[in-house]
């Protein structure tokens, strides 16, 4: 079997956002003593204790089947979550509307950090619920070479459905995909998905580029962030071969 290390603090002086940032850095069993890459699964929300080990804990189970490939696993910890998880500015949620300073420190900051430290391959999936599976997808659409998988559990599409839309659009047209995207949420989930999803699956439907691989999943007995979800997201990103 094995064993589970929620892993080592990794701190990154951000000049972007003008703090430290604080990750937990989970290496493969085969690092040690090894000269492999590893490609890397960023999973955010990560100083939400209970969820984010429920998360790594899962991972650590697929692998114990071999459902899933080694990686590094890199959980962020937010400082301000409002403000770098939501694209847009929105009155009852106060200091939202950075999101593309996170996006930027991510991908020009800690990265490279990342990178830089850790055997990793170039690579890169990322995770997020909720808030932060709005990011995730802004993520993608912004900048589709930098995350090959893209796991979004109950996006909340709503705060922003015409940028969304617009960001879509544009990068469809604009970059050469080969991603998997993969969207999950419940019957019971916040207005903001529920009333959004349908829209954004029919237009993924008909605009889609060839090398997005996408699937929705709507779980009629569950609410905003189904249990399963980093599970089946994974499941879908990485198909059982064979």
């Amino acid at each position: 079997m094995v064993s589970v290390n929620i892993g080592d603090l990794f701190t990154v002086e951000s000049r972007i956002l003008d703090e430290n940032r604080e990750c937990i850095i989970s290496l493969p069993e085969s690092y040690m003593g090894s000269e492999k890459t590893y490609p890397v699964l960023y999973i955010l929300d990560a100083e939400y204790t209970p969820f984010y080990e429920k998360n790594l804990f899962t991972f650590y189970f697929m692998r114990v089947w071999e459902m899933v490939p080694e990686l590094i696993v890199v959980g962020i910890k937010n400082t301000i979550r409002n403000r770098d998880m939501i694209p847009v500015e929105l009155p009852d949620r106060p200091e939202a509307g950075k999101a593309d300073k996170f996006l930027e420190f991510i991908t020009t900051e800690l990265q490279p950090a990342i990178n830089k430290e850790y055997r990793t391959n170039g690579i890169n999936y990322i995770y997020g619920g909720s808030n932060a599976g709005l990011f995730v997808l802004y993520a993608m659409l912004n900048k589709p070479d930098r995350f090959k998988g893209v796991i979004a559990s109950s996006p909340m599409i709503g705060w922003c459905e015409e940028l969304i839309h617009e960001l879509a659009e544009q990068s469809f047209k604009e970059n050469r995909y080969d991603n998997r995207l993969y969207m999950i949420y419940g019957k019971d989930d916040f207005e903001q998905v529920v009333k959004t999803m349908p829209a954004f699956t029919d237009y993924l439907t008909e605009h889609a580029p060839e090398g997005l691989r996408w699937e929705m999943k709507y779980l009629p007995d569950e609410g905003h962030v189904p249990y399963s979800s980093i599970y089946d997201g994974l499941r879908f990103i990485f198909p059982k071969q064979g």
